[in-house]
């Protein structure tokens, strides 16, 4: 696929994780008492944030250049990554990737390092690989496996992730308006009358596909409506709006608001272009462990100020 694809998966997913990350983990209803207005990047002083969902997702693009298409490889080189950016010590990371990537560091091959959880931790990864991949089904859906694996080896986890790297797949190859439907019909055994809560998609799998192709079949014509959808819905709204955001912008074409295009840290947006076309390939370790030193610093005070009125 091309690098302008990619680059706008990347856009994507780095935009809906920076809008989603200060309403994480609040319902819908006392985000928007304390969130007033329309979406916008405001961790601090109108500049975003990224979290692990962004990093995730440009670390499976460098893996899979660096692989050379090798499966193998891939799936070495995307772990090497993930125990390099652990290391780096970001916060907010699920339990099953924490496992994963101890068992990485302590030796164990990423053949056997995931543990069985149905968390939504590889869906971003499988969004790109889907962009990435969009021509070939049968090697699209064998990278995403092992991406999966590495971290997560419940079957909901690795059917979840092999959903949304399809959508993505259908969005870069034109298929916007069919999308739910041709989803619909690949997995008629995926739980997808299950929903999500009222207070929004948590972590869990199944909430989390369910809720990104909801949104995403309702604004695939107006992708910044389809973040500002997967905002609102409250829970765990960086994964989410950070999926549906890499699905639309799958398309190449999808146009995002120049004020969301400001956040704090690597990977920057002429960074993510560099990753999309194979010329960043490392993952910076000293920026990534500064980066996350000034995360936590910035977190605080605005976990502080979510305990404040209005109630």
């Amino acid at each position: 696929m091309s690098a302008e694809k990619i680059s706008g998966c990347l856009l994507g997913i780095a935009l809906g994780d920076s809008l989603g990350l200060p309403m994480e983990a609040m319902s819908a209803s006392r985000a928007s008492q304390i969130f007033v207005g329309p979406v916008r990047q405001r961790m601090a002083f109108g500049f975003g944030m990224l979290s692990d969902d962004t990093l995730m997702a440009a670390a499976t693009v460098q893996a899979f250049y660096s692989s050379g298409g090798d499966e193998k490889k891939f799936t070495y080189e995307l772990a090497r990554r993930l125990r390099r950016w652990f290391w780096t010590i970001p916060p907010g990371i699920g339990l099953a990737t924490i496992k994963a990537c101890l068992r990485l560091t302590a030796g164990m091959s990423p053949m056997r390092s995931g543990v069985s959880a149905q968390g939504n931790g590889p869906a971003v990864r499988a969004v790109v690989l889907g962009c990435m991949l969009a021509e070939d089904p049968i090697k699209m859906e064998a990278f995403i496996n092992a991406s999966t694996r590495i971290t997560h080896t419940h079957p909901v986890a690795i059917e979840g992730a092999i959903i949304a790297g399809e959508a993505a797949a259908l969005i870069a190859k034109g298929f916007r308006r069919e999308l739910p439907i041709l989803l619909r019909e690949a997995h008629p055994a995926w739980r997808w009358e299950e929903g999500y809560p009222a207070e929004g998609p948590t972590g869990f799998m199944v909430y989390t596909i369910n809720a990104a192709i909801e949104c995403c079949g309702e604004h695939y014509a107006k992708p910044a409506d389809g973040i500002q959808a997967a905002v609102v819905l409250g829970g765990d709204t960086d994964s989410v709006a950070a999926v549906v955001a890499g699905i639309l912008g799958a398309s190449g074409t999808a146009s995002w608001p120049l004020e969301w295009q400001r956040w704090i840290g690597w990977p920057g947006v002429q960074n993510l272009r560099q990753i999309a076309s194979g010329e960043e390939r490392k993952l910076p370790a000293l920026k990534l462990h500064a980066q996350h030193a000034l995360c936590l610093i910035v977190l605080i005070p605005h976990i502080f100020r979510r305990l404040l009125p209005p109630y």
